[in-house]
């Protein structure tokens, strides 16, 4: 259940201060608010177990801004999988000068993705459709700065699922565990079929929660060969690598 609210916003902004992260005016309010939108949500669909954990703001917002603890850069930005939200909400609070694109398969998420974006006045939109799809319509493929994905899919999978949407240039950064290192052998092969370049996974632990998460990143050195991604389901089926 949430702590009062000044429980969650000191929480929040000691998280923050931890990881050198300084929120703009007005953040930690509509930190706040989003929780509340989302445990609403919660009880019609099942967006996500974290909110009953005792850790759940570093579980879900201060693990989801850990990218700016890498010092992203960037004018726009694609979260590929948002599923809830994360971590593209969190990191639209805290980088409104990033326009980001929060891109999920589920109408009835976007659904609540849009009331809470329109509520929180973030620069953000919101997109349906599967990721193999928008990589391959030609207003989205190479726009973006960067590519953002939490808890989506095996690192070759994320690969061919984000890379076709970066300018060369650009970055991909995914969520994982310490294990991703067994994946890379592959997903460097993967990356280079892509046009990419696998780079050393960044540590990302959360101050406090013995949090042991990484940060794999990948920089698209190239424009992405036409025939990534492949059709939908089979990135999954049969990853690249």
């Amino acid at each position: 259940m949430p702590g009062d609210t000044g429980t969650f916003v000191g929480t929040l902004e000691e998280g923050c201060a931890g990881m050198g992260i300084a929120l703009p005016s007005g953040a930690a309010e509509k930190f706040r608010l989003y929780d509340e939108m989302l445990r609403d949500e919660n009880q019609r669909q099942n967006l996500t177990r974290d909110l009953d954990a005792p850790d759940y703001i570093q579980r879900l917002y201060l693990d989801s801004l850990t990218p700016l603890t890498t010092r992203i850069k960037g004018k726009r930005a694609v979260d590929v999988g948002t599923g809830a939200g994360f971590p593209g909400v969190p990191l639209a609070i805290a980088r409104p000068d990033i326009t980001f694109t929060l891109l999920d398969s589920m109408e009835k998420r976007c659904a609540f993705l849009r009331r809470a974006v329109e509520a929180l006045g973030l620069n953000t939109e919101v997109a349906r459709a599967r990721a193999e799809d928008f990589g391959r319509m030609k207003e989205r493929r190479g726009g973006y700065d960067l590519a953002l994905c939490r808890a989506v899919a095996p690192l070759s999978v994320l690969l061919e699922l984000a890379v076709p949407l970066l300018r060369a240039g650009g970055m991909l950064i995914a969520h994982k565990g310490p294990a991703v290192e067994d994946e890379y052998p592959g997903a460097r092969r993967a990356a280079a079929m892509l046009g990419a370049r696998l780079l050393d996974p960044v540590s990302a632990g959360v101050p406090g929660t013995g949090s042991r998460h990484v940060l794999a990143m990948a920089l698209a050195v190239r424009s992405c060969p036409d025939k990534y991604p492949r059709r939908a389901g089979e990135p999954a089926r049969s990853p690249l690598g």
